[in-house]
């Protein structure tokens, strides 16, 4: 295969979206890609210097150097493709909050990747770019719709993801509480029993397929009855007390259904209308917590990643 040459000074610059998984009952398969975005230039530098500056989320916490996790899936697409490291400048301007569960590290892997491919005119297809970012993420659902945009869901089999991409109805809004607690994945994994029981996973399996044909279709009068889980989110509960609060304050405000984003610690509310009271309302739910929590309010980004 034929690469374009890596000439000091060649660039690209990629506008890549957060998303929010599970939605509730998709556990580790649904995802929803949204108008929040990581900003990110990078640039061919002579020699093989490594320069990275960020700004925004995340400035005074990621790393300036080879453990950059941006950074770190530029070299492993090089290495795929058979090219030498160049070096390289990366400046980070980043919108999506870190360990909140809004997809910053998917956003950060598929924007290396993305630059990679971009950069060499390598053309990799969709299959092989997913299978890259496994590398960094076990699972699909922050990934998936991350490089497709529009509401994914996905599954792997044999080390390869297997999606189907949804377009939401444009009136579907998505409010984000964002608390100021950042929780890992890997914390968050912790709070999981091993095992579940059968009934609870043919509960999560019902709904998951219900909420997905709701979404597609607009059938919203069906979606408080479906954003329902009971495999993870009450584990999840400990870490996170204000969630079950926040969620009974949103559907009560006029929410269509609200979710644990992710791994949390981010609540996602789906809605149609009332969009400022929900925003009011899951605000005064966490702060009897004593967490003074900002929002934001997401269109489904059915597009996916900019890349020029």
């Amino acid at each position: 295969m034929k690469f374009k040459p890596l000439r000091p000074g060649k660039r690209v610059t990629l506008r890549v979206p957060a998303s929010t998984a599970n939605l509730g009952p998709g556990f580790d398969c649904l995802g929803m890609a949204l108008t929040l975005y990581n900003r990110t230039e990078v640039e061919i530098l002579r020699g093989n210097s490594l320069e990275i500056s960020v700004s925004g989320e995340g400035m005074d916490s990621l790393p300036r150097d080879e453990n950059n996790i941006l950074y770190k899936s530029v070299k492993c697409t090089f290495d795929l493709l058979g090219i030498k490291m160049p070096g390289i400048r990366i400046s980070q301007n980043n919108e999506i909050p870190l360990a909140r569960g809004l997809g910053s590290s998917a956003s950060a892997i598929i924007s290396g990747i993305l630059a990679a491919n971009a950069l060499s005119g390598a053309n990799l297809d969709t299959e092989t770019m997913l299978t890259l970012a496994l590398d960094f993420e076990k699972h699909p659902d922050n990934i998936t719709p991350c490089l497709n945009g529009g509401l994914t869901v996905s599954h792997i089999i044999k080390n390869k993801v297997y999606f189907m991409k949804f377009n939401t109805p444009p009136k579907l809004k998505v409010v984000l509480l964002i608390p100021p607690l950042e929780i890992s994945t890997e914390k968050s994994r912790e709070a999981l029993p091993k095992m579940v029981k059968m009934q609870d996973a043919v509960f999560n399996i019902s709904n998951t397929a219900l909420l997905l044909t709701a979404l597609f279709k607009g059938e919203f009068k069906l979606i408080p009855h479906v954003m329902q889980d009971s495999l993870h989110q009450s584990y999840r509960e400990k870490l996170m007390p204000y969630m079950s609060d926040v969620f009974n304050a949103a559907i009560n405000a006029g929410a269509l259904g609200a979710a644990l984003s992710g791994a949390g610690s981010s609540i996602t509310a789906l809605a149609v209308e009332n969009i400022p009271k929900i925003e009011t309302e899951m605000k005064n739910a966490a702060e009897k917590y004593g967490f003074a929590c900002r929002t934001f309010v997401a269109d489904v980004d059915i597009l996916g990643p900019y890349v020029h």
